[in-house]
């Protein structure tokens, strides 16, 4: 039998890792052909979260457009700033120099990964070191400056409800508002109310903005396969240990035996016995290496069909993931929040991902938890006689994220939605 691999997939992984400096938990396996790749550079996926937590979109009440105002239909709300723009500018700056400093030391290969040849991975871990402590810094300097913006903010915002409520006014009359908002003090009240809410807590900023990366250690199906064979092969030869050393105790007893007896007939007895268990072992021996044979053409057939399974299971529930946020996209643009049917079909989203996430996509599983926590959590709508509803902006973004992951598995499900494969998986 050829030479198996000594390594398994685990202690790939680690290798890989202890070849970049990194620790083992950054490294993922990626399911990909291409043996040159895999030995010349890693794969790098980067992740920025809450870059865009300090703008909303804006109410109507901040832009004074009554009820019955085409503009309120027509036209799409803009959106809000909670601090000072230069943070916002800051902020959006990094974002960007942290995309483009990977794209300038990497290649665009497949999905989110990006492949960084090893010889270009120093220079980009450097990169990486500044600019996360320039985000780091400029979190402390908001941070820093959160009650002087908070009072700001209310300062700014209240002269917003104050030209908002005269524009109101012009506009359609007082009649046009609710009983509690006619009044120019409640109005501007409401609108400075409805800004400090949505401003992020420090809690938020500390651990709410963050970039992070993953590296990947490319795995073929030889890998897998190979895995597989080595798992086997470590099973077969615990068995042999076991029998031989079972072998070797029952001889041992008989040999005892023998000396305690004493006589020759005995000792014939016992060398026809252990002959006759030694064909025994030996017939076990074949049937056992022709099973391991048969199970390993098995394993190398099962591999084969996986590839092209995986991806089309993968595909579909991330098409249904995309359908449904979609649909939702498509209520809150139609009424300007979200309605209560599609606030429960936001958390059947999360609940059927968590039934059909056999294959750890944490992408979709990351933002899928952020959405349900805003499900659950509610803000006062002055648009709606300051009804608690669902912080809108922030659920948009959410969504217009999981629609951004999951159009490509739409788009490919569709291409393929003819053929006999698609059609059965669909079954």
């Amino acid at each position: 039998m050829a030479a198996l691999p000594a390594t398994t997939i685990q202690e790939k992984l680690a290798e890989h890792a202890a070849r970049l400096g990194e620790d083992v938990s950054r490294v993922r396996a990626a399911d990909l052909d291409g043996f040159h790749m895999r030995e010349a550079g890693t794969f790098l996926d980067l992740d920025l979260h809450g870059f865009t937590m300090f703008t909303v979109r804006a109410d109507q009440l901040d832009l004074g457009i009554p009820r019955a105002d085409l503009r309120g239909k027509y036209i799409t709300r803009g959106t809000k700033h909670l601090v000072p723009k230069e943070y916002i500018k800051r902020l959006t700056n990094l974002g960007n120099r942290f995309r483009t400093s990977l794209e300038r030391n990497s290649f665009n290969v497949t999905g989110p990964w990006r492949w960084v040849p090893f010889t270009a991975y120093a220079r980009w871990k450097e990169e990486w070191a500044e600019l996360d402590a320039e985000l780091t810094a400029l979190k402390a300097e908001i941070l820093a400056d959160y009650d002087a913006i908070k009072v700001r903010l209310a300062e700014i915002y209240a002269q917003i409800g104050a030209e908002a409520w005269q524009a109101h006014l012009a506009r359609a009359g007082a009649d046009d508002l609710d009983a509690s908002l006619r009044d120019r003090d409640r109005y501007v009240a409401r609108v400075v109310e409805s800004a400090l809410a949505r401003l992020p807590t420090p809690g938020d900023i500390e651990h709410g903005i963050y970039a992070t990366y993953y590296n990947a250690r490319m795995l073929s199906l030889a890998d897998v396969e190979a895995d597989r064979l080595l798992q086997a092969r470590r099973e077969a030869e615990r068995y042999e240990e076991e029998a031989r050393a079972a072998r070797a105790d029952e001889f041992a007893q008989a040999q005892r035996r023998l000396v305690r007896a004493g006589e020759e007939a005995q000792r014939r007895l016992f060398f026809a016995e252990a002959e006759e268990k030694e064909l025994e072992v030996r017939e076990r021996r074949i049937q056992l290496q022709a099973m391991h044979d048969a199970e390993m053409e098995h394993a190398r057939a099962q591999i084969a069909r996986d590839g092209s399974m995986y991806r089309a299971i993968f595909d579909q529930y991330r098409a249904m993931i995309y359908e449904a946020a979609s649909s939702i996209l498509a209520a809150i643009e139609k009424h300007g929040y979200l309605p209560g049917a599609n606030a429960r079909q936001a958390q059947s989203m999360r609940e059927v991902f968590a039934v059909l996430n056999a294959h750890g996509d944490h992408e979709i599983e990351q933002v899928l938890e952020q959405l349900d926590q805003l499900v659950q959590r509610r803000v006062p709508n002055p648009a709606r006689g300051d009804k608690a509803t669902y912080d809108t902006g922030a659920m948009v973004a959410a969504l217009e994220k999981i629609t951004a992951l999951t159009v490509a598995s739409a788009q490919r499900l569709a291409r393929e939605a003819g053929s006999t494969r698609a059609g059965a998986l669909m079954v």
